[in-house]
């Protein structure tokens, strides 16, 4: 028991260390009220902002009435309903809440990592060497990482299932208590999908198919049929488990996809952001191209999707496992690995195209570079054989030789690499041929914009033939190409270290060695990218803000800025704005605003946002228009406020409908100066036109109630029409004239209409999706029947004598 204990209490030393290297980590944003930039934080941060106040307001958010005029909210699986770690945004407020779940997230990939590590039999240092790896890479940075930190934890039950069941006796204790591990996998699995991130649950799928089927064939002699199939079974048991209790989430997300713009992207669309087989070299040197902080980033494609370092000694580490470690299973991860290097690259190689159109479920996203996600956990996993196998067979004449070798060849490379930098600095540096051959190959960099708000130093990709960009690109270069000499070098000493004949204080130095020098390669070259930014600073001058806020009248804002902040932040303030960004955009929404803009109309974008005011925007009940105004460099941007004297209001009634059959006529009808949309409703299909004659009698239409999921609207009508309500078409949605259920129609293309006869009604407008009651449903009965497992289980559980 002693000994139990002691090993215990090391590994909660070892997580202590762990828990203590991320606080340093991330440092900057434990003694600042700013918020860490991780990706999308923008549109996190506002998303979150409106689940906290419709939970505490007392709604269920499953509608968003501030973002795209009108949208389902709880079907965009990025917006983490269900994610359990998100209550903390209930808490506190959004910017502290934020950085509190990085802390939390990044120490959870970690500690995990460790703990998968420790359950494959490896060595604690080595572990934790894994551990630091997997969490402090630069693919997490500038990413939300709440998805990606669960793949560990799933891998670890899913692995104690595969070995209880492969050393139970009896078949029926070998099957409970390897079923309870692969339960538990799946629920680890669900939990990752609740997070968010549904592309990286899907690239854990595949890790995690992979990782099954090659455990099940390399154990696959010594079982019996019986016990193949159980095993079998137990894998599809787990996966029944993860999606069952998912279904609250997938089943709405999958009705919102099928109404969205994905599924018209072409494979060009989607492979757009892959990996240009060159920046490989970011591996070794990660700021050869820049990092659009401190120097502009001028390779292809955005900096913060194709940037994966993870230190010089792991790939070395990864290297001696590749090379020595025999028999434990690191095929697994040279194909996981394999796999996701091959499809990061995306267009740049045939392979992923073939995996595009025939694997299941691939098709639906994009940027194949995020299939990194999986080289860095081979890697971080490598790594940690490669430490675990010179650090328990250091001892052995034979792996002294090939250390020394290694070491030798490390320093070698080292100083080659010194000199080279030596001649090119001396053959003209950033003026030299050399450097300008280089810079040379992107000639297009002038003609790109930097989508991604990740890179606040600049927007468009710097110009090549300037002199001062060649002289910091070159610059930046050089101090990687030292800074890889130098790892190179540390990397090579430590590896003579251990080939040396002097072993006595080997096995307490070197771990600490290797962990320190880890540790200081990934903090060196990312502790730059850990910024922080205002998320109380308003980029509207509060004159705009308070105006907005003192309209009690129900309105919607127009920006013409594609940028993040711009188009969400009116949900901070309760403001509705026509504009939004999301990976989910429904399809007629965008074209829309395609006609609005005048572009064609089966453009894919991730972000909406009028460039030009039409009569489009008076349907949509826009009453302000917010224009960006460039001013002085040095105070940055101004904003204009107008109003939009034309726009419709909430509700309103027409007397006369028209039937178009083909939606370019329809959109090109409605995008017409003289279009009457206060009069007249334009319906897409075959149909006769429908004129109601008007009443002298005065009419009345008046929202009465307007919340996120539920809508009233009083009305009087002297002659039979329609009641138009400026909110987005989507299933789901009931009316109830008079508290009879009518009929909703698709109106103006993009909105709902209700026929109405003369006379007063209340129409009630619901938003209740089958969809969401299907998912909860199943995802109910899934839980209840697994708190009754877990139940049962413990009351037969016999007590230890």
């Amino acid at each position: 028991m002693g000994g139990f204990l002691k090993g215990r209490w090391l590994s909660f030393f070892y997580l202590l260390v762990l828990l203590v290297a991320t606080l340093v980590f991330f440092h900057k944003i434990l003694t600042t009220d700013q918020t860490i930039y991780t990706g999308d934080v923008e549109l996190d941060s506002y998303w979150r902002v409106f689940y906290a106040q419709a939970i505490k307001s007392g709604h269920f958010p499953l509608w968003n009435p501030y973002e795209f005029s009108g949208y389902p909210f709880m079907a965009g699986i990025e917006n983490a309903v269900f994610y359990p770690l998100n209550l903390l945004f209930l808490t506190m407020p959004v910017e502290r809440a934020a950085n509190y779940s990085v802390i939390l997230h990044f120490f959870l990939a970690g500690s995990l990592m460790y703990l998968f590590l420790r359950t494959l039999r490896l060595g604690r240092a080595a572990a934790l060497l894994g551990g630091c790896v997997f969490a402090f890479n630069g693919f997490w940075l500038g990413r939300s990482i709440s998805c990606m930190a669960w793949l560990p934890l799933i891998l670890l039950f899913l692995e104690k299932g595969i070995r209880k069941e492969r050393s139970a006796r009896r078949r029926h204790s070998g099957f409970g208590a390897s079923a309870t591990y692969f339960i538990l996998a799946g629920v680890a699995y669900a939990v990752q999908i609740f997070a968010g991130v549904v592309q990286f649950a899907f690239y854990s799928g595949v890790a995690i198919g992979i990782y099954f089927f090659f455990r099940f064939f390399s154990v696959a002699k010594e079982r019996s049929r019986a016990r193949k199939v159980r095993m079998v079974l137990s894998f599809l048991l787990a996966c029944a488990v993860a999606f069952l209790l998912t279904s609250i989430q997938l089943v709405p997300t999958y009705e919102l996809a099928q109404h969205s713009t994905r599924v018209k992207a072409s494979y060009e669309e989607m492979a757009a952001e892959s990996l240009p087989p060159e920046n490989l070299l970011t591996f070794f040197i990660p700021e050869v191209f820049g990092n659009s902080i401190t120097t502009p980033y001028w390779g292809r494609g955005t900096f913060n999707e194709l940037y994966a370092y993870l230190g010089i000694l792991p790939l070395v580490l990864a290297v001696v496992a590749i090379l020595f470690v025999r028999g434990k299973g690191l095929p697994v991860y040279l194909l996981i690995g394999g796999l996701g290097l091959l499809c990061a690259l995306g267009r740049f190689t045939p392979f992923y195209k073939f995996f595009y159109l025939h694997f299941p479920g691939a098709s639906s996203f994009r940027i194949p570079a995020k299939f990194l996600y999986l080289l860095v956990f081979s890697i971080s996993a490598l790594a940690a054989y490669g430490a675990d196998f010179l650090l328990t067979h250091f001892r052995d004449e034979a792996c002294r030789k090939w250390m020394s070798r290694l070491g030798l060849g490390l320093i070698l490379i080292a100083a080659s690499l010194l000199a080279f930098l030596l001649v090119l600095k001396v053959s003209g540096g950033s003026d030299s041929r050399l450097w300008r051959g280089i810079l040379g190959l992107r000639k297009s960099t002038q003609a790109e914009t930097i989508e991604a708000p990740y890179a606040l130093f600049q927007y468009q990709k710097p110009d090549a033939t300037q002199p001062l960009f060649r002289a910091k690109s070159f610059a930046t270069a050089v101090k990687g190409g030292l800074a890889l000499a130098l790892l190179l070098s540390a990397s090579g000493f430590l590896c003579l270290g251990l080939g040396a004949d002097r072993v006595r204080l080997k096995k307490s130095v070197f771990p600490a060695l290797m962990l320190g020098l880890v540790l200081f390669d990934l903090w060196f070259f990312h502790s730059k990218l850990v910024f922080t930014v205002n998320m109380q600073e308003n980029r509207w001058s509060e004159e705009i803000v308070t105006s907005l806020k003192q309209d009690k009248s129900l309105f919607r804002i127009a920006t013409f800025t594609p940028r993040a902040d711009d188009l969400q932040r009116g949900m901070k303030h309760k403001i509705s704005n026509v504009g939004g960004e999301r990976p989910l955009i429904l399809t007629h929404y965008q074209e829309f605003f395609n006609a609005n803009n005048g572009r064609p109309l089966d453009l894919i974008q991730d972000h909406i946002h009028p460039e030009k005011a039409t009569p489009l925007l008076d349907l949509l009940n826009v009453k302000y228009l917010l224009e960006q105004r460039p001013r002085f460099l040095q105070s940055g941007e101004d904003y204009r406020l107008e109003i939009n004297e034309d726009f419709l209001p909430r509700a309103f009634i027409v007397h006369r409908a028209v039937y178009l059959p083909e939606r370019s006529i329809l959109l090109g009808t409605l995008s017409r100066e003289d279009f009457p949309g206060q009069d007249m409703v334009l319906f897409q299909g075959p149909g006769k036109e429908i004129t109601y004659e008007t009443s002298p009698e005065p009419e009345r239409c008046q929202i009465t109630t307007y919340e996120i999921n539920r809508v009233v609207v009083d009305v009087f009508l002297g002659s039979p029409g329609y009641l138009i309500l400026s909110e987005t078409f989507y299933p789901g949605w009931e009316a109830y004239v008079n508290r009879k259920k009518s009929e909703i129609i698709r109106a103006d293309y993009v909105l709902r209409a209700v026929a109405l006869e003369k006379g007063e009604h209340r129409v009630e407008f619901v938003f209740r999706p089958t969809s969401f009651y299907i998912g909860a449903t199943i995802s109910g009965i899934t839980l209840c029947a697994l708190v009754a497992f877990f139940l049962i289980k413990a009351l037969m559980r016999k007590p230890r004598t």
